[in-house]
């Protein structure tokens, strides 16, 4: 078997636990590896074998001990190393047209926010969970991009839970 290649920041963001944990580092200065936990919703074995792959990417960091606490906090330069379409925002930050967004605004893709912003309708197709789904569905995606030759990299680590469509704008 072939060994999969890609992007390691995306690949270990995949994976919704660690997205979650990389997020709510970014929403704050520092957290507690309890604070963690009870946010997250993992077991501390689990907490600690998931951040060890963010902090080997340096995504996150264990910057100070107090007693038997560990204290951890976003990489320094996390921001920079991000794959495209992966956004490390605080909740609560300024929309670009004033007022507040929520963090996964900014990883929207900007033809998406004009369109929207100009009237275009959304429709979510909520897919069923399971293996076999998630590999139909990657699999009918491609087959789609390939037939409008659209170049799509979808991660393998990627597991769809349902579908977007938008459309034109009137």
């Amino acid at each position: 078997m072939d060994k999969i290649r890609g992007n390691p920041h995306a690949i270990a963001l995949a994976h919704p636990t660690r997205a979650q944990l990389y997020s709510t580092l970014c929403a704050t200065e520092e957290m507690s590896t309890v604070g963690l936990e009870k946010a997250v919703g993992v077991t501390r074995y689990h907490l600690y074998h998931h951040l060890a792959q963010l902090a080997k990417l340096g995504l996150v960091e264990n910057h100070r001990d107090v007693g038997r606490a560990k204290w951890w906090r976003a990489g320094q330069h996390a921001t920079a190393v991000l794959p495209p379409g992966v956004a490390a925002v605080a909740e609560g930050q300024s929309h670009p047209e004033g007022g507040l967004a929520p963090a996964w605004f900014d990883s929207l893709p900007a033809e998406m926010v004009r369109m929207l912003e100009h009237g275009a309708k959304v429709e979510f197709l909520p897919l069923p969970k399971g293996a076999a789904n998630s590999i139909s569905a990657k699999n009918l995606l491609k087959e789609l991009a390939q037939e409008y030759g659209i170049d799509l990299d979808i991660p393998f680590t990627f597991v769809p839970g349902g579908i977007v469509l938008i459309s034109q704008p009137r």
